[in-house]
């Protein structure tokens, strides 16, 4: 329930009548008493729903405040899908890594959403998606020596103790945004998670993507207490 009367500014006065002043017929009704609330499930996206709070002053003058209601969408976090990742680089042609970074808010999949599943949808890969979970980006570099590639992948979060991140889930990809293939993929419910991703020959250099998130029941603020700090590495190496 959405209850009006918490978005009254100033001072408030007991026992006033609620009523909607809009014109859409399909509109949540206006609260049956001062202190009640109006379903929100009914709000359409986007629509701004007025109610005008009447009550009566003991000196018999009438008072009235208006209050706008509106159904927001969530905005995901700049990094929260994989056409706005984070880049990384490799820095000595076989390790690329990131310390300190943070999974912020929420780090569980959303409704619909998979880690683990291949191939990954637009909704699943979260193109369209609001998990906050972290995408990053790399461009592999090519070795067409004969021999077939691995990215290992390290999420480490003991060294943030409690503050760091765990029950960490995971997933690599390649391709494009709009087609990735899932190449490799872990969970664990520690604070620390290594799995590989098979890259194969590399005869021409490759963008590989990594989803980094967690699992867990969300609480009433949309977190599981498993968000937290993490070193992150990315190690080729042959198979």
């Amino acid at each position: 329930m959405l209850y009006l009367y918490q978005g009254i500014n100033g001072a408030f006065t007991e026992g006033g009548i609620w009523e909607y002043i809009g014109d859409d017929p399909n509109a949540p009704a206006a609260p049956s008493s001062w202190d009640g609330g109006i379903d929100e499930t009914a709000l359409a996206q986007g629509v701004p729903y007025e109610y005008r709070y009447t009550v009566e002053a003991p000196c018999g003058k009438t008072h009235s405040s208006v209050v706008t209601v509106y159904k927001t969408v969530e905005v995901p976090y700049e990094n929260d899908d994989c056409s706005n990742a984070k880049l990384l680089f490799f820095f000595d042609q076989t390790t690329a890594f990131k310390n300190r970074e943070k999974n912020r808010g929420s780090c569980v999949l959303q409704s619909g959403e998979s880690y683990l599943q291949l191939p990954p949808t637009l909704e699943d890969n979260g193109v369209f998606a609001g998990a906050h979970d972290i995408w990053y980006r790399v461009t592999v570099p090519k070795r067409n020596d004969g021999n077939e590639y691995e990215l290992l992948v390290t999420i480490d979060g003991e060294a943030y103790s409690g503050a760091g991140i765990s029950h960490i889930a995971a997933a690599g990809y390649t391709g494009k945004c709009s087609n990735l293939n899932e190449v490799g993929s872990g969970t664990t419910s520690s604070q620390k998670l290594i799995f590989s991703n098979d890259l194969g020959l590399l005869v021409t250099s490759q963008l590989f993507y990594l989803r980094v998130g967690c699992t867990g029941t969300l609480d009433p603020k949309g977190r599981t207490g498993n968000e937290g700090w993490f070193n992150l590495t990315l190690k080729l190496q042959t198979i």
